[in-house]
């Protein structure tokens, strides 16, 4: 049986200016696809070079579609490591994400904001 370390908060980052940047749709589909490599294979280099053993990830992004008629959103997953732990990690990252929501639902309920909970 392995230890578990203590759980800590959720990391992640919450810049609303960065993301407005992020939300412009790539020219096409197919810069899109060149990025989302080029994100991939970096992410798999930095996964080696900090030593970690298993990652999944689920990205969103968007392109202007070749007709001209706004745009198409897309959702990638992509996991290194071992497979048989894709699902499991996955559906960890859901529980706490949904875990957090709840806290952030009963803050507001308390008149304490929307602000993240920490």
């Amino acid at each position: 049986m392995t230890e578990t370390a203590k759980q800590e908060p959720l990391f992640s980052f919450n810049d609303p200016a960065t993301y407005r940047k992020m939300a412009e749709p790539y020219p096409s589909m197919d810069e899109a696809q060149a990025a989302v490599e080029a994100f991939f294979n970096g992410v798999a280099e930095l996964r080696k070079q900090h030593k970690i053993t298993t990652m999944c990830m689920v990205i969103k992004g968007s392109a202007l579609k070749q007709d001209g008629d706004g745009e198409a959103e897309f959702f990638l997953t992509c996991g290194l490591g071992n497979s048989l732990e894709f699902e499991g990690m996955l559906a960890y990252g859901l529980g706490r994400e949904q875990s957090s929501r709840q806290q952030r639902i009963g803050s507001m309920l308390k008149g304490e904001g929307v602000l993240h909970h920490k």
